[in-house]
């Protein structure tokens, strides 16, 4: 993770732990989402199309992916 990601994700991170917020967190990184958050909403063409815990434990063959999830785990 970039330098400049790291100084932003860690603090808002902490404060979600320690205060019990939500965030919402709008990226393209899959690879940030999976290390700093515990929930995720997968868009595509303006819609939610997956919802849950965040796609740690999912593999691109999961049949259960909307398509464009399947997408975004293989390039990830």
């Amino acid at each position: 993770m970039f330098l400049i990601q790291a100084q932003i994700l860690n603090p808002l991170a902490e404060l979600v732990r320690k205060m019990g917020l939500s965030l919402i967190f709008i990226a393209h990184d899959l690879a940030v989402v999976k290390t700093h958050f515990d929930r995720v909403a997968v868009m595509y063409l303006g819609k939610i199309v997956e919802l849950g815990e965040a796609l740690r434990d999912h593999r691109e063959s999961d049949s259960s992916l909307h398509p464009g999830v399947g997408q975004i785990l293989i390039q990830s």
